[in-house]
């Protein structure tokens, strides 16, 4: 089975920079940002929105 993506999204918590940094070396850009919007153990957490367009 064969998909025509075009776009890949990446959602990562904002303070796990281990990730963040893989994702924008493979050339993932941020492209928006959901503040606290996640409550973890009585921490709030923002969640950001990272894109890679692969195919126009």
């Amino acid at each position: 089975m064969e998909y025509d993506l075009k776009t890949l999204l990446a959602l990562i918590f904002a303070d796990n920079p281990a990730s963040l940094k893989l994702f924008k070396k493979l050339g993932f850009k941020e492209w928006g940002e959901l503040s606290r919007i996640a409550n973890i153990e009585g921490l709030d957490k923002d969640l950001l929105i990272l894109g890679l367009r692969i195919k126009e």
